[in-house]
């Protein structure tokens, strides 16, 4: 049975709800495979059964991202404000900013970034997001995806540097002729060499 394009449709409404995109990425995702003249292979792709997301990837033959290019996601955002705010709340927001010394010409604002009169919350692209996000140690979810939550429980340092243990190796061998000719012939030995260097030097990890 040859399916209708009501099942098709389906279709493709399941497997972004199934892949947990929300209808803004949805928006930015198709907008970028049509702007690259892409949109019909893009969702071929996801009837014959790839995600949304790695059926992006193999449209643009790169890694989607974020989501979409600056221009797809300025073009969202831009419509997002107007359905948002009033023309009349748009101009108090813009006069906060302004009030606070911020140029907010051809920039949006992001409220999951900050308030009014923070800078960093007046982007002009995803870089800019991406940016705030990192500085203010934010997950930000949307049109970008960024994490830049500190893990609960944060990888353990190296038990000595990279540096540390070439100082400690060129004293050892300075001390021991027979070692050095030894190291100097023998990889492996040298191996042995820098992991007893850690063992006996390296910060005791709990």
């Amino acid at each position: 049975m040859i399916p209708t394009e009501e099942n098709l449709i389906a279709q493709i409404d399941d497997a972004f709800t199934n892949a947990g995109i929300t209808d803004t990425q949805r928006d930015s995702m198709t907008a970028e495979a049509d702007e690259k003249g892409m949109l019909d292979p893009f969702l071929e792709k996801i009837i014959a059964g790839e995600s949304p997301r790695m059926a992006l990837m193999l449209v643009l033959q790169s890694p989607p991202g974020t989501k979409g290019t600056d221009s797809v996601f300025n073009n969202i955002e831009r419509q997002r404000v107007q359905l948002q705010y009033s023309d009349e709340h748009m101009g108090k927001i813009h006069a906060i900013a302004r009030k606070a010394g911020i140029d907010t010409a051809g920039k949006t604002y992001q409220g999951q970034l900050g308030k009014y009169h923070d800078p960093m919350a007046w982007v002009s692209g995803t870089h800019d997001v991406r940016e705030t996000a990192r500085v203010k140690g934010m997950a930000i979810t949307g049109q970008v995806n960024v994490d830049y939550l500190p893990d609960a429980t944060p990888d353990k340092p190296p038990a000595l540097s990279d540096r540390m243990i070439g100082d400690m190796e060129s004293k050892y061998l300075d001390r021991d002729p027979a070692l050095k000719a030894r190291v100097s012939k023998d990889q492996k030995a040298r191996s042995i060499l820098r992991e007893k260097i850690v063992a006996r030097h390296g910060a005791r990890r709990t």
